[in-house]
């Protein structure tokens, strides 16, 4: 009879316990623990609760596939989520570093044109201030020489007054003799 029983294993409950039998020796071991715990009774509460509990555990193994099928979607979800997000905060740290780079480019080439400007500044009033010496050179010279031209046109002026005084002074003292007789 058992025989017949695990060639059939027609019965719905048979089947539920079988169904996680690989082979011929498992099934053969299922079924002859499964009839000695009914004790031939194959629907009263032995068997039943045998059925319920081969139940249960499909069940028991069934969960974590069935709790990763639900979680796995999620978790696949926020794994791109978080994969946008740094991809995002990558691209914008590139943007910032590329930023930064050009502010400290411009940054340098400021200070390249001030430096520049401040030596072009420095060179044009030493430029300023040697060719403003060097007219002031000039025009004290041109003074000197303007001073130097005038005492000797003066002093020629005072001997020339005195040769002319003195060669005019004989003619002038008849001069006067002769209008002071005549007043």
């Amino acid at each position: 009879m058992e025989k017949a029983a695990i060639e059939q294993a027609e019965e719905p409950e048979l089947e539920l316990l079988l169904s996680g039998c690989t082979n011929r020796q498992q099934r053969e071991a299922v079924l002859s623990a499964f009839h000695a715990f009914a004790d031939g009774d194959h629907k009263g509460f032995a068997a039943k609760f045998a059925v319920l509990l081969q139940a249960h555990t499909a069940a028991l193994h069934a969960a974590p596939e069935r709790i990763l099928g639900t979680v796995q979607p999620v978790l696949s979800e926020h794994g791109r989520s978080v994969t946008d997000a740094a991809a995002c905060a990558t691209r914008a740290c590139d943007v910032v570093k590329d930023q930064v780079t050009a502010v400290l480019e411009a940054n340098a080439q400021l200070n390249e044109v001030a430096t520049q400007g401040r030596t072009a500044e420095f060179t044009a009033r030493d430029q300023f201030l040697q060719a403003l010496r060097a007219e002031t050179i000039k025009v004290s010279d041109a003074a000197a020489e303007v001073l130097s031209v005038s005492e000797k046109r003066i002093g020629l002026g005072l001997i020339v007054s005195y040769v002319i005084g003195v060669l005019t002074w004989p003619a002038l003292a008849g001069i006067l003799r002769v209008v002071s007789k005549l007043f």
